[in-house]
C-alpha cells in the first residue's frame, strides 16, 4: 500500500471543500511523497520535532495531524529556525504529512462530534457543511456545578473557567472544540436554546455577550482536541488491517497547565 491510499481516504473522510477559507491551502497532504510504501501511521494534534523523532521510533512515515503546519504562511526560512528544523527532518527520514484542521472539525465523526460523545451527550446534532462547529446535545437535568463535575472527570481535566451562575439548570449543551469563541457561535448556541456553551478559548467581549443572553459557558483545554484523534485511529486501522499500525502521538504539545 503507498501513502496515497491513506490519503484517499482521509479526503473523503474530511473534504477539503469543508474547510473554512483560511484552512483552505492548509489542509490535506502538505509534505512529503504519496508514492512512498506505507509503513505505520503516527497521529497528533501538532507537528514538533519530538513528534517527529517518536515517529521514527515507531518506524511511522506518514504523520496525520490535527492542526496544519505551518499554521502561517512563512516567507523566510532560517537554519535555526524551528519550522526549517522540523522541515529539515521529515525530509530527511522520508516521512510525510496530512493536516485535517477545520474540515475534520466539521466533518461527521470529525473533532467536534467525538468531544459530543465523550460528554455523553443525547440527540446530538450538528450540520456537516464549511463553518458549522457546533454540536448540540441534551442530558438529564443538573446544575451547572455538578455539570462543571461531569465535564472534569470525562476530559480528565483539573479546572475549568467558567461564565454563569453556578445553580443554573442544565439541560441543553452545546461545544466546539479549539478556538470557537466568536459572536456568530454563540449566538448559535442561543438560536439553539442552549444553557451552556463549551469552547476551547475565551475572548472577554463574547462571553460578556453570553452572559447578558444568560448563556453558561465554559473554557476546555484547547488540547483536548486530541481526543478526535481516538475515533479516526479506529477508523484507520478497520480500514487498514492488521498489517499496519496507526499510533496516536504520546507526546503533549499542548503547554498549558493548571496549578
Amino acid at each position: 500500500m503507498q501513502i496515497k491510499d491513506i490519503v484517499t481516504c482521509l479526503d473523503e473522510w474530511f473534504p477539503i471543500e469543508l474547510a473554512n477559507v483560511e484552512d483552505a491551502t492548509k489542509v490535506g497532504f502538505t509534505i512529503g511523497s504519496k508514492t512512498e510504501t506505507l509503513q505505520n501511521i503516527l497521529l497528533t494534534l501538532d507537528l514538533t520535532k519530538q513528534v517527529i523523532e517518536e515517529a521514527i521510533n515507531l518506524n511511522a512515515n506518514l504523520i496525520i495531524a490535527h492542526h496544519p503546519f505551518p499554521y502561517y504562511p512563512l516567507a523566510t526560512f532560517f537554519m535555526n529556525d524551528e519550522h526549517t528544523q522540523i522541515l529539515e527532518k521529515m525530509i530527511n527520514n522520508q516521512i510525510s504529512f496530512y493536516a485535517a484542521h477545520t474540515n475534520m472539525d466539521v466533518a461527521e465523526h470529525g473533532i467536534n462530534d467525538t468531544l459530543a460523545s465523550v460528554l455523553e451527550l443525547n440527540n446530538i446534532k450538528g450540520q456537516v457543511k464549511r463553518d458549522s462547529y457546533l454540536r448540540v446535545g441534551d442530558i438529564e437535568p443538573v446544575s451547572l456545578t455538578d455539570f462543571c463535575i461531569h465535564v472534569k472527570e470525562k476530559f480528565n481535566i483539573k479546572g475549568l473557567k467558567i461564565v454563569g451562575s453556578p445553580n443554573k439548570m442544565i439541560k441543553r449543551v452545546g461545544i466546539v472544540g479549539g478556538s470557537g469563541c466568536h459572536l456568530e457561535e454563540i449566538r448559535q448556541a442561543i438560536e439553539e436554546k442552549c444553557d451552556v456553551y463549551l469552547t476551547g478559548e475565551f475572548k472577554l467581549s463574547s462571553v460578556q455577550y453570553a452572559d447578558f443572553h444568560q448563556l453558561a459557558m465554559m473554557e476546555i483545554p484547547h488540547g483536548l482536541e486530541k481526543s478526535g484523534l481516538n475515533h479516526l485511529q479506529i477508523r484507520l486501522k478497520n480500514r487498514l488491517g492488521a498489517k499496519y499500525k496507526v499510533y496516536i502521538s504520546k507526546i503533549n504539545t499542548d503547554p498549558i497547565w493548571f496549578a
